[in-house]
């Protein structure tokens, strides 16, 4: 059983009748066994399998920790690389399945943002404005939220992931993790064609191709998507073009990119729970009739790189302009008993401005020393305006009114501007010709000027500035090298980071009364290994973490009203082990498995139905799974048939602060087969295929609620190459 009880049977609803009755498929223990068989398979079969595999993933360069494009195996930190090889190789579409087979990553899709969104997990963390989500060198979502929801994943050339802090060339943005996703270049790339359409209608159309590889080179990319859900009101609509050209001007390269999103999404609704059991069933969506998260993206990014005597000089800019349009509901906390109205919706209109300013230069200063530094800025400027209304959710299956059909309870705008100033060094020293350290600080100093507004509240102008150092130091030593042997090499790598984050801004329609919280801070600690062998058939990436996160929101009351400070703490410490292992050429293992301890340390806070503050200390944080494990298998040969397994265990979890509600581990499994010749493939995918529907993120707008896992989908694909 895996906790989560059947719905309630309230006398108005004649729905509430599906029950949530789920079996786990895994016990706990069994995911380090899958692990440990893996490398006793691989130890017993290296003598019979011939590679010609020039190295391990560990060997893969990276350029999201520093600017030195050093392999992963060199770099104190816990790094991993998908290529897009490997996206297509598995039939991956989004985020969950790009990054399912990386250890302790867990991708909860939908959310408050949309059946386009995703919430990922890592290290622990489950808050979105504390990840970092780059896009071709530029911070998406810029000075306040990263953009998940629009996102995708078409001609992408690779995707690196930081697991916490990288506070040096980032900042604050930058705060307990980093995914980097990077295109193929002006130029460079395949040419493909694809079609896609699979389970309840959904239809996915896209076109990577070189337009010119010259003096002049030019790639376009162009795509739509129908994404459609078991909830028959739940959908997105996406058409996403991305223009990029590069040349050569005054010794150096000029790049340009035009990259524009239109997304019309169709919300679904979380699901209402009293302790672990489901107060409603899968897939009933309490939004309005007109629910919709429309959101529009144009960005204009230009950078010039060029050599310096012994360094290369970069400078980049970049101009992102988004407006997103939103209606959208959730239910009280005390819908069943309520007759009238039950339930509280907004229209909002929210535009943000965003520019991204950067200038670098690394250069080597000695023999073994290679140094980065430079500055950066980042400047958001949001306007919103949002009207709050109280709605009927009918029970009988017909949707509720739209939203412009109810009266007008209270009427809010919200206008902030922030600004992000840092100037920063990164140094690489080669002390021996075993052992690197990496060095960072970074001076940040950050302002925001914040007016509120509400019918009820009035006006309020708030203004906050800090100035403050971050940093981070590493240590690598290669502890074994042989490339005769079986264990090919072996490096132990430490380090230490300490930064801090603004508070986040809430893009929900409450008013933002009330001083600007004090910045949240982070200090971590990691130690790991890493070690490849069996001439780079074989790696394994190990990482024990510790982090402690303070100043975290808590919810009080100050002069009879309700109020948000700063004063929380939680802790976070664990470890994550992952290996890969290549059988034969084009056959590839991988199996991961992570566990960590995420607690509240002094946390206390009012919670909804809870008299008074509440002290949470010592209890877990609620949705982060205690274990997560994995396991896949990639077939890739050039021709022939192809195919690809990936299941993912998420471990128990709690579903409220308390610890009261806990519910067990589930299973989710992928799989992906089919047939290539030289310029066709097709493919058949199917994902979560056990068609779980495991509650794995809260809402933030929806008290008590908790999105669910996606249901079941079948995908077929036609690819082409074009020549």
């Amino acid at each position: 059983m895996n906790g989560v009880s059947e719905p309630h049977q309230y006398p108005c609803s004649k729905l509430l009748h599906r029950g949530l009755l789920h079996q786990d498929l895994l016990v706990t223990w069994r995911a380090p066994m899958v692990l440990l068989a893996l490398l006793v398979l691989g130890a017993e079969a290296r003598a019979d399998a011939a590679s010609t595999q020039a190295g391990s993933r560990l060997d893969a360069v990276q350029v999201t920790a520093n600017r030195f494009a050093d392999p992963i195996q060199e770099v104190p930190n816990s790094i991993s690389v998908v290529t897009g090889e490997d996206l297509q190789a598995r039939g991956v579409r989004d985020l969950a399945g790009a990054l399912a087979q990386l250890a302790g990553i867990t991708i909860s899709p939908g959310g408050d943002a949309g059946s386009a969104g995703s919430s990922p997990g890592l290290l622990g963390r489950r808050e979105t404005d504390d990840f970092l989500l780059v896009i071709d060198g530029v911070p998406a979502g810029g000075a306040f939220t990263p953009q998940f929801s629009t996102l995708n994943l078409h001609s992408v050339e690779r995707i690196e992931v930081i697991r916490g802090t990288a506070p040096v060339y980032y900042g604050t943005t930058a705060f307990a993790g980093t995914i980097n996703v990077v295109h193929y270049a002006a130029g460079r790339g395949p040419a493909v064609a694809s079609v896609t359409v699979g389970s309840f209608g959904t239809v996915d159309v896209a076109m990577n191709g070189v337009l010119s590889d010259g003096t002049i080179r030019q790639s376009l990319s162009i795509d739509g998507t129908q994404d459609q859900r078991a909830d028959p009101r739940a959908s997105f609509r996406r058409v996403h073009a991305l223009y990029r050209a590069a040349t050569q001007i005054a010794d150096g390269d000029v790049r340009l990119d035009l990259d524009l999103t239109d997304l019309h999404d169709k919300p679904a609704s979380p699901t209402p729970f009293s302790g672990t059991t489901a107060l409603l069933p899968n897939d009933f969506n309490q939004n309005p009739a007109n629910g919709h998260i429309n959101t529009q993206v144009s960005k204009l990014t230009a950078a010039y790189d060029r050599a310096l005597g012994a360094g290369q000089w970069t400078a980049l800019l970049s101009l992102t302009h988004t407006h997103t349009d939103t209606t959208q509901g959730f239910l009280d906390s005390g819908f069943g008993s309520e007759t009238g109205t039950n339930a509280a919706g907004y229209d909002q209109g929210r535009s943000i401005d965003d520019l991204f300013f950067d200038t670098h230069v690394t250069q080597g200063l000695a023999k073994g020393l290679d140094i980065t530094y430079g500055l950066n800025i980042l400047d958001g400027e949001l306007t919103q305006a949002s009207r709050q209304f109280n709605y009927l959710v009918p029970f009988d299956g017909t949707a509720a009114l739209p939203g412009n059909t109810w009266a007008t309870t209270d009427n809010t705008t919200l206008g902030d501007h922030r600004t992000f100033y840092g100037a920063y060094a990164q140094s690489r020293w080669k002390v021996t010709q075993d052992v690197n350290l990496l060095a960072g600080l970074r001076w940040n100093h950050t302002v925001e000027k914040r007016d509120g507004y509400g019918d009820q509240e009035g006006f309020d102008h708030e203004e906050a500035r800090t100035s403050r150092l971050s940093g981070s130091l590493g240590a690598n030593w290669w502890v074994w090298k042989d490339a005769s042997g079986d264990l090919d090499d072996l490096s132990l790598y430490a380090n230490v980071g300490n930064t801090f984050q603004p508070p986040q801004v809430d893009f929900g329609p409450d008013a933002q009364i009330g001083a600007i919280l004090k910045p949240e801070f982070l200090q971590s600690a990691e130690v790991g290994a890493k070690a490849d062998g069996l001439d780079g058939r074989l790696d394994l990436d190990l990482s024990i973490f510790f982090i402690r996160f303070n100043n975290r929101p808590l919810n009080t009351t100050i002069n009879n009203q309700p109020a948000v400070v700063a004063g929380g703490m939680e802790r976070f410490k664990g470890f994550e082990l992952e290996g890969h292992y290549t059988l034969v050429d084009d056959l590839r293992l991988v199996a991961s498995y992570a566990q960590n301890s995420a607690s509240y340390g002094d946390f206390q806070t009012q919670l909804d139905g809870a008299a008074g503050v509440v002290q949470l200390s010592g209890n877990r944080i609620e949705y982060v799974p205690t274990k997560v494990a994995g396991f896949g298998v990639t077939f890739t040969p050039k021709t022939g048939w192809q195919g690809a397994f990936n299941a993912q265990y998420v471990g128990p979890r709690f579903l409220d602060p308390q610890g009261q509600a806990s519910v067990g581990g589930f299973m989710s499994l992928g799989v992906q087969g089919g047939y290539r010749w030289r310029d066709w493939s097709v493919q058949v995918s199917g994902e979560n295929l056990g068609d779980r529907r495991d509650p794995v993120l809260a809402s933030e707008l929806g008290a008590g609620q908790a999105y669910r896992m996606n249901g079941r989908r079948l995908l077929a694909t036609l690819i082409a190459q074009i020549h």
